[in-house]
């Protein structure tokens, strides 16, 4: 009994399990499933672009479904817009235009397909640049003393602002964006113990830019007229504007002998005048003034170099003639150098004369009584020289005198005060001679008379007393004029050569 009992209970089972397998073979139970559709892209959720030059985004798009992109804004252009038949994998490239408006602003790129969740790109464009800057006028000027001056800043975007020198300060240094409204900015100059100076302040705000200078007054010290500094050898005066704001002095470095400047000393703009006296040696003069900051450090001074010509006051000229009085060639004769005028007599001015010759300058300062020096830098006569110096005080009506030197030891002195008188004298080396004077002046021993005395190298070698004085019986009398220089007297077998430099001619009146 047990036996039958099993066999059934496995017969049951194997029919149950062939009507199972029965059932899924009719309704297709064991076909293979279909995937989901898929869709990926390699954007950022965001992208950030400038106003003026915008860039191109770009990424891609991998999906396993067709899909479509769209832009929100017009100004910002896809490329492809969809997927194409052969492919659904495409590189997106995104086109912005430039934004003219002062306001950013944005762009949605959506990217839709069937059976995929759309996904969203944003593109974001920044706003141009608005830039207003008040500035402050560059005639308005800081004083030297400093202070500060305001001007205004609009941008809608952050801004900053930076000075070009550091005597300049500016605050606030940097700002947000505000459209519309004008932030107020403070420049502070320190105080300025310089010159006038200048510094740029700029501002900018990322896509745009405004400078402008501002000036500072500073320490007021110029001249004019500083490349006028030659005189003639007259009395002359240069005059110089000199425009200062502080304390000034002027000082005669060299040339104090023939130098003036007035004035001396002063605390605001002046005109200087600088006087050169008469020159009245035959050597040309040098001198130096400045003119400089009496207080203030780090000014520099004003030099003035002058040089002064040798020619004299207008009563000096050259005479150049033959003893009948007509001229001759001779300029070449007389040259100036810094040891003073030489005067050369050679054989060819001696025949071109005809055998009288003359090279000398001519004074007409009339001077009645005085002392008067010939200061001599080389006197050069050969043995055999038939040239003298010559010195001739002459006035047509009286008061005359004429001295000759020759190296052939014939020198004197003729002199006519109403008559005529002489003085030889022979007993001095001229090769020594450095200087000549002729005094003319009241004779101490004789009352009412006049006494004429030589001196070479401040020594005297001879004098003619007891000359009439024709300047107190005729105060109308005139003064003699001087010539003085070399002459030649022809001769026979006697040279012309000969040459002095002198360096100057001296004048002292006497009463």
């Amino acid at each position: 009994m047990k036996e039958i009992v099993n066999f059934s209970v496995i017969t049951l089972s194997i029919l149950i399990s062939g009507l199972f397998l029965n059932s899924c073979d009719e309704g297709k139970i064991f076909s293979q499933p279909e995937s989901s559709p898929r869709l990926e892209t390699t954007a950022l959720e965001s992208y950030t672009v400038t106003a003026t030059s915008p860039r191109e985004v770009r990424f891609s798009i991998n999906s396993t479904t067709p899909w479509t992109i769209q832009s929100s804004e017009p100004w910002c252009e896809v490329t492809p817009v969809f997927s194409s038949v052969s492919s659904l994998i495409a590189d997106i490239t995104v086109v912005v235009e430039r934004n003219e408006a002062t306001t950013p602003r944005m762009a949605t790129l959506t990217i839709t397909a069937e059976k995929v969740e759309s996904q969203t790109v944003t593109i974001n464009q920044d706003s141009k640049g608005n830039l207003e800057v008040e500035m402050i006028d560059e005639t308005d000027s800081f004083g030297s003393q400093g202070g500060s001056k305001l001007f205004t800043v609009v941008s809608n975007r952050d801004w900053t602002i930076s000075s070009s020198s550091t005597w300049l300060s500016i605050s606030p240094k940097s700002g947000s964006a505000s459209e519309n409204q004008a932030i107020s900015i403070t420049a502070t100059a320190a105080p300025n113990k310089a010159t006038k100076r200048t510094a740029t302040i700029t501002v900018r705000n990322g896509l745009d830019e405004k400078a402008f200078h501002v000036v500072q007054d500073g320490i007021l010290f110029s001249l004019t007229n500083t490349e006028d500094t030659n005189f003639s050898g007259a009395t002359e005066i240069k005059e110089y504007e000199l425009t200062a704001n502080i304390p000034w002095e002027a000082e005669i470095v060299s040339g104090k002998d023939w130098l003036t400047v007035s004035p001396a000393s002063g605390s605001s703009s002046a005109n200087i005048v600088v006087s050169a006296a008469n020159n009245t040696t035959l050597l040309t003069r040098t001198g130096q003034v400045i003119i400089r900051p009496a207080e203030a450090e780090g000014i520099e001074p004003f030099v003035l170099d002058f040089f002064q010509d040798n020619m004299q006051d207008g009563t000096t000229r050259l005479d150049f003639r033959d003893g009948h009085g007509h001229g001759i060639y001779a300029p070449p004769s007389i040259t100036f150098s810094s040891n003073g005028a030489t005067i050369r007599m050679t054989n060819a001015d001696a025949e071109n004369g005809g055998g009288w010759a003359r090279i000398r300058f001519e004074d007409y300062s009339h001077y009645k009584l005085g002392i008067f020096t010939w200061k001599f830098s080389a006197f050069n006569f050969p043995t055999n020289s038939a040239t003298w110096f010559d010195i001739n005080a002459w006035e047509s009506d009286a008061g005359n005198y004429h001295l000759f030197l020759n190296t052939n030891g014939q020198y004197y002195i003729s002199s006519s005060f109403g008559a005529y008188d002489e003085a030889v004298f022979s007993d001095f080396d001229l090769s020594l001679l450095e200087s000549i004077t002729i005094k003319v002046d009241h004779d101490p021993e004789n009352s009412g008379k006049l006494r004429l005395e030589v001196f070479f190298n401040n020594q005297k070698v001879t004098q003619i007393s007891n000359l009439n004085n024709l300047y107190a019986e005729n105060p109308n009398q005139n003064g003699p004029c001087f010539y003085y220089g070399l002459m030649y007297e022809n001769y026979a077998g006697a040279e012309a050569e000969a040459s002095v430099t002198l360096a100057y001619f001296q004048k002292t009146p006497l009463n």
